[in-house]
């Protein structure tokens, strides 16, 4: 009877071996993909929930003070923003100075807020949204018009131009990031 069986018959070919390699590395990338997508969507979700926050907190200051807490020009809301040098307050909006435009966050006009509402103010996300040399962290309160916008950016991964706000309605975009807006209601 003669042996069937190969003399060397243990052990992977090396075809075998670069097929099992290029499914491992198919894998990692589609993974790393979907999990840069969730954290991207984790970030946006938490800006869009501090915003409508803002909203309800600055309801409150407008229901027991007759008018919000400013009446003209654009606020960072909140604390916790980032310092660029050469300035000693964090700032929300151009915040590298990207452009001659740029917000600071007003801790007087936080303390107040927070201190005729009665609440914490929310901290939420400052993750640096920057396209474009401007780095945006939101939220701010804008007066334009007349009335008053709560701001907020979010990140879309390629096609900002057709993202649509959760809330509110789109300001402006970029090829990867976008702005929304709230209008407050008039007092």
């Amino acid at each position: 009877r003669a042996n069937l069986k190969p003399k060397y018959s243990h052990g992977f070919t090396i075809v075998e071996l670069l097929i099992v390699i290029v499914v491992i590395g198919v894998l990692a990338a589609i993974s790393i993909a979907v999990y840069s997508n969730v954290q991207m969507s984790a970030r946006n979700a938490a800006r869009v929930s501090e915003a409508k926050e803002w909203v309800k907190i600055l309801s409150m200051y407008g229901a027991t003070e007759g008018k919000y807490p400013f009446s003209a020009g654009v606020y960072c809301l909140g604390y916790g923003f980032p310092v660029y040098s050469p300035n000693t307050v964090g700032s929300c909006w151009d915040a590298s100075g990207g452009t001659a435009t740029v917000y600071y966050q007003n801790d007087t006009i936080n303390a107040d807020i927070a201190q005729k509402v009665g609440v914490s103010l929310p901290n939420g996300t400052r993750t640096v949204i920057n396209e474009g040399g401007r780095d945006r962290l939101g939220p701010v309160a804008q007066w334009n018009g007349g009335i008053l916008y709560i701001i907020f950016w979010l990140e879309s991964p390629g096609g900002a131009s057709t993202a649509t706000c959760p809330t509110g309605e789109k300001l402006w975009n970029n090829t990867y990031t976008y702005s929304c807006r709230i209008a407050m209601p008039t007092l």
